[in-house]
């Protein structure tokens, strides 16, 4: 319930490092605001979402500098 708050008042939303198949943790990107960007990185294959997700196929640390490099421009 913690998580699912914080996420509601999200203006950003990063998820690193899951295949978004283990809930209910996986289910926290349906709680965020319409509109607000979603990114999710692991190297592996994730499953399909509904929603617009931006996917970084890296490993957390590769995809973080990626990630940072995306939002400074």
């Amino acid at each position: 319930e913690d998580a699912a708050a914080h996420v509601q008042t999200a203006d950003i939303l990063i998820i690193i490092g899951t295949s978004l198949n283990v809930y209910p943790a996986a289910g926290l990107l349906y709680y965020a605001p319409a509109g607000i960007p979603i990114y999710v990185i692991d190297p592996k294959e994730v499953q399909p979402i509904r929603r617009e997700v931006i996917f970084i196929k890296e490993k957390a640390t590769e995809g973080m500098r990626q990630l940072r490099a995306k939002l400074m421009k």
